[in-house]
């Protein structure tokens, strides 16, 4: 088994009536999820501290939009769906556009 920093990587997936390409993407998929690609891009990149920042931010305000999205979803008992609609057109409306 492959190893990745400290964590084995367990991804296994079965090819179904000879259909490689979907396993494919389903392994690919796995991969995301454990955050394998993450792990090789730092390891093949280096990264400056800037970019480390804009990464670390991002990941911020997509948790905090998440945080927001359950909240809205809870208090008014809508759907996380609906809710999620309602804040992104909030949230692009707040956007200024570059110049």
């Amino acid at each position: 088994m492959p190893r990745i920093s400290d964590r084995p990587v367990n991804s296994e997936v079965t090819v179904r009536h000879n259909n490689v390409d979907q396993a494919l993407r389903v392994l690919k998929k796995k991969l995301q999820r454990e955050g394998v690609y993450r792990e090789l891009k730092k390891r093949v990149h280096f990264i400056t501290n800037g970019e480390k920042n804009r990464e670390n931010k991002a990941r911020a305000i997509s948790r905090d939009f998440k945080l927001q999205v359950a909240k809205m979803a809870i208090a008014d008992g809508i759907p996380k769906q609906e809710a999620k609609k309602i804040l992104k057109a909030k949230h692009s409306k707040n956007k200024r556009s570059p110049r």
